[in-house]
């Protein structure tokens, strides 16, 4: 997927993007797979990898938009819903797909819409070989993935849900986790957590570097390999942090995305290509994070904050 993962941040740079959201990707009969979702998953792996500097919007994020909203009768992009998306979620770029079958291989293509105007502004596509993998994968069909057809309508609509959001208060600010997902044929986790501040005043936050872990109900440890929307710091102590925090007033929040691979996939900053054989799906996942709170402009009167999550279940 490296190949089309590249085609999408160079059309969206040159677009000026700076967040994209990459919706799951149907078959051509309008069907959704586990393979349909395996795209997604592995261009974000890609796109967060590689230089292009997009942020990427994970894709249960968009299901809770297309479980309200419907398209056009023709299936395009209504403007109003892209400029939804822009305005909710902050997107610039939509990408969406569709999977062909041709022989022996499977040909992938994606648009790029334009929130702000709704329409297609370029397009990319790539071939792979239909692996024993890739099979499987589409062999086993989910309900829905973000644009689905419906056969007794001309619209299209999201059919599932994610999980319901699991929550929790510490002070000023709520922690939220808004899904997480767990990729059975590498072991990567995605997951994303909403912080809203509910003070009078402003706060300003920071992750705290290599404090983020996930350990599944297998009691296998995960190590983050990639962190997005918000901003980090790296050193041990947060008195030179200060400069780049995030700022929150009142009822703002922000939404960060994890990414989280088996640190055998991950070790010393290498991303490893071989595949792990003991890899089970987990049925839940407890995830642990830190961040350096400020609620004053005075970069030594700051909070460490440790937010920890039990027993979280896994989006199917």
């Amino acid at each position: 997927m490296n190949e089309l993962a590249q085609q999408i941040a160079d059309k969206s740079n040159t677009k000026n993007s700076k967040t994209v959201a990459i919706s799951a990707f149907p078959h051509s009969d309008g069907t959704c797979s586990e393979l349909s979702n395996y795209i997604v998953d592995e261009l974000v792996l890609s796109i967060f990898t590689d230089a292009s500097g997009l942020q990427v919007i994970e894709r249960s994020q968009l299901e809770v938009i297309f479980s309200e909203i419907e398209l056009g009768q023709s299936g395009k992009l209504e403007l109003v819903t892209a400029k939804h998306l822009g305005n909710l979620l902050g997107v610039d770029t939509l990408v969406v797909g569709s999977i062909t079958t041709l022989g022996d291989q499977l040909r992938i293509f994606a648009r790029l819409i334009e929130t702000e105007t709704g329409k297609v502004f370029s397009g990319a596509a790539t071939t792979v070989p239909r692996t024993d993998t890739i099979k499987e994968l589409a062999k086993k069909s989910i309900s829905g993935c973000g644009f689905s057809q419906t056969p007794k309508q001309n619209s299209i609509r999201a059919t599932r849900r994610p999980s319901e959001k699991v929550e929790k208060r510490d002070g000023d600010l709520i922690y939220r986790i808004g899904s997480i997902r767990q990729n059975t044929i590498n072991g990567q986790i995605t997951a994303t957590l909403e912080i809203e501040n509910i003070s009078d005043s402003s706060v300003y936050i920071k992750y705290k570097a290599k404090t983020a872990s996930i350990i599944d109900s297998n009691s296998q440890i995960y190590i983050l390999h990639k962190l997005g929307g918000i901003p980090i710091c790296e050193t041990y102590y947060a008195n030179n942090c200060f400069t780049g925090a995030a700022s929150l007033n009142r009822n703002d929040n922000i939404i960060i995305t994890y990414i989280f691979l088996v640190d055998d996939f991950f070790s010393d900053g290498v991303l490893k290509k071989k595949k792990r054989k003991d890899i089970k799906e987990a049925d839940t996942l407890t995830l642990t994070s830190q961040f350096y709170v400020w609620t004053s402009e005075n970069e030594n009167d700051y909070i460490l904050k440790s937010v920890g999550f039990r027993a979280i279940p896994v989006d199917r």
